[in-house]
């Protein structure tokens, strides 16, 4: 869950100083001095078309040029997790952690003014049980500004660092790193940490609202978790003293609970009951496609049996991606020794264990089995109540009864797609086994799930295509059946099929389940969108005759994803300061050291260079033309404190095929048009501004 305390937007404030002019704070997209101006904030933007459908308006990024003395400063969260790769915002969100270890944040606070500054630091957050933090437990490492000039790190508690004044001189960044103690939190638990900065000068300021920045952390234990299953494929006859039966052990990182994390250097042990031996060398584990290396496999004699044959192994070094399952196969056989006996209905169970820390001098160990009787297992101390993953056990059965789902790809969308833009996906049932499947309502439905991706999701009917040989080369036998959209997105194979009077899937036949996934409005360019098919068949992972165990070869998954990616025009922009006003803007990239940071100190009568770069992001070379693309540069961005100085007619361009007409002011905004704009192709927009004399002074 993520919490509440997240919703804020400040990211930076800052104040500007010039010629004795009072001073305000600014926040991340403004610069203001009272009713003074003494900057240049500009963004370009464009509108384009793909296949005929009118996409949404694109903004550049912003550019500030500060033309007279300014105290800026911001303070943002450094720290990259799964639901948080922004490293430009307030927060670390869902920082991963593990129960009696140490979660780590970490900040930058950075003078971004042409002034030294220093700063009053705070530090107080809540506890998993919901009080305050205990700052005592917690370390935090900073940087400040030394006598030379340099800066020095310090370590201190974080009861110590609520009384912390940081100081930079400009363009001075001090990272700061907390460490929190986690021992005693529970996966799922979650704490919360506020780590505020507040400036000395914007705070001394006459006119400043606000000289605080707040960052916000935020922790959730999160842990692998196991969910183990033991099959076994194929019964032991024990008429036969030669007979094998092949056990299946597949262990998956479970996130159902929803705080999984990468389980990393597990070892899976299976010590088998009295009157089994392992077929030595049987022994064969598998994540997806790749089979492991045995190096971490070890053949013991751990098992119940009192033989000297081999009846136990363990296998270490195993990484497993959330979501992600191992399978390991192997083969046993009746130990006929003396004083072995195979007692009826005998069960083997599997035991999990992973060092969490993954460090032998810190073990942080957790157990889990199949056996809710084995004394080793301590997943209460590690998990809440049930909170691990479902585990099970089976004893030697036979089973018919076999499914494939397969189906792979990844595609691009417009930010707003349209029938000719859209992606459509397919997704592959065959039947593997000897009975029929999906012969009555509910024994064997798919699953299209939506990802987190507002503005990106499945629509549309669904096409159930029924092939009876299970050749897709052949077409002759295939009967389509159109399904509604629901948005569960949940649809029955079987009532779809008997609703064209075909009695289930038959052995050996295959069915192709198309959908759709489109954009909408508001879609952001580069996001993306994850749909999972998943084949839910009735009597799955169930004991008894007829049960269907989870498929063990990776080619054959009940789950895969789908991925859609949002493309279009990526706009960005540059700036320079060309103090002469003379450069050449024909050769502008070697003429002109372009950055995208504020550009501090730019003085009456200089000119500064932009330069905006419009990027087709689609992959190509068969994907989308971007067309009747218009970059713009209003004159009103700047028009205040600045005019035009010079424009590059002629708009650079790459990529084969793409056109640009030249660049114009039309005197409400400097533009282009480029028509069409291939695949990967970029086109470039170069102008040149003056600043006024008067504009650090005049009232705009």
């Amino acid at each position: 869950m993520k919490p509440n305390l997240f919703n804020h937007t400040l990211l930076a404030v800052g104040v500007a100083a010039a010629l004795g002019v009072s001073t305000t704070a600014i926040a991340a997209t403004e610069a203001t001095s009272g009713d003074k101006t003494n900057s240049i904030t500009n963004k370009a933007s464009a509108t384009y078309t793909v296949g005929t459908q009118p996409q949404d308006a694109v903004e550049s990024n912003e550019v500030i040029v500060n033309i007279d003395e300014v105290a800026k400063f911001s303070l943002i969260g450094k720290t990259v997790t799964p639901t948080d790769n922004d490293q430009t915002d307030e927060k670390n969100e869902d920082v991963i952690a593990k129960p009696n270890s140490t979660a780590t944040y970490t900040h930058e606070l950075t003078n971004s003014g042409n002034l030294t500054d220093s700063y009053s630091m705070d530090l107080s957050g809540l506890a998993p049980n919901g009080n305050a933090s205990d700052l005592a437990n917690i370390s935090v490492t900073y940087e400040t500004l030394d006598t030379d000039g340099s800066l020095k790190e310090l370590t201190v508690s974080g009861a110590d660092f609520k009384n912390v004044t940081i100081e930079l001189a400009d363009g001075q960044t001090s990272t700061i790193t907390i460490n929190e103690d986690t021992t005693g939190y529970l996966a799922g638990q979650t704490s919360e940490l506020t780590l505020s900065a507040q400036s000395t000068y914007i705070t001394t300021s006459n006119d400043a609202p606000t000289a605080t920045v707040e960052n916000f952390d935020n922790l959730i234990v999160r842990l692998p978790v196991f969910a183990i299953n033991k099959t076994v494929t194929n019964p032991l006859d024990l008429n036969n003293t030669d007979d094998i039966a092949t056990y299946s052990i597949t262990v998956k990182n479970d996130n159902t609970n929803g705080y999984a994390d990468k389980a990393t250097n597990i070892t899976v042990r299976d010590n088998l009951p009295a009157g089994l031996k392992l077929v030595s060398g049987s022994v064969v584990a598998t994540i997806g496609s790749n089979t492991l290396a045995t190096t971490g496999l070890t053949e013991g004699t751990d098992g119940d049996g009192s033989g000297t044959a081999k009846d136990s192994f363990e296998y270490s070094g195993i990484d497993l991606e959330v979501g992600e399952t191992v399978t390991i196969t192997f083969n046993v056989m009746q130990d006929t020794s003396t004083g072995e006996t195979l007692a009826d209905g005998t069960v083997n169970h599997a035991r999990v264990e992973d060092d969490i820390n993954d460090d032998p001098n810190d073990p942080n160990i957790v157990i889990d089995s199949t056996d809710p009787n084995d004394p080793n297992e301590n997943v209460d101390g590690y998990y809440p109540t049930g909170g691990d993953g479902p585990d099970s056990a089976e004893s030697l059965t036979t089973v018919k009864r076999g499914l494939e789902l397969t189906g792979t790809g990844s595609q691009e969308v417009p930010t707003v797609s349209n029938d000719t833009t859209k992606a459509t996906y397919e997704a592959v049932i065959e039947n593997t086994g000897e009975e029929v499947e999906g012969k009555n309502t509910g024994d064997l439905k798919i699953q299209i799930t939506d990802g987190t991706n507002a503005k990106v999701n499945p629509a549309n009917d669904v096409t159930i295509i029924y092939d009876v040989d299970g050749d897709l080369t052949t077409t002759g036998d295939q009967t389509s059946i159109n399904v509604p959209y629901n948005s569960a997105g949940t649809y029955d194979i079987g009532a779809a099929l008997a609703g064209d009077n075909i009695v289930g899937m038959a052995p050996g036949s295959k069915v192709i389940v198309q959908y759709d996934v489109v954009s909408i409005t508001g879609a952001v360019l580069d996001s993306q969108e994850t749909t999972t098919v998943t084949l839910v068949p009735a009597g799955a992972n169930t004991n008894g005759d007829g049960a269907i165990p989870e498929p063990t070869d990776p080619t054959k998954n009940w789950t895969k994803d789908f991925v859609t990616t949002v493309k279009g025009v990526d706009l960005q922009k540059y700036q320079a300061i060309d103090a002469g006003c003379s450069g050449d803007l024909a050769n502008y990239e070697t003429a002109f050291n372009f950055t995208q940071d504020p550009l501090n100190k730019a003085k009456p009568d200089q000119c500064i260079v932009y330069k905006i770069e419009a990027e087709n992001t689609f992959s190509g070379p068969t994907d989308f033309n971007i067309t009747d693309l218009v970059i713009s540069d209003a004159l009103s961005e700047f028009q205040d404190n600045a005019t035009v100085d010079a424009i590059l007619v002629n708009t650079p361009t790459t990529g084969s095929g793409t056109s640009a007409s030249n660049t114009i002011n039309d005197g409400n905004a400097i533009t282009t048009t480029v028509d069409p704009l291939v695949p990967q192709g970029t086109a470039t927009m170069v102008f040149r501004i003056k600043i006024k004399a008067n504009a650090s002074t005049t009232t705009p």
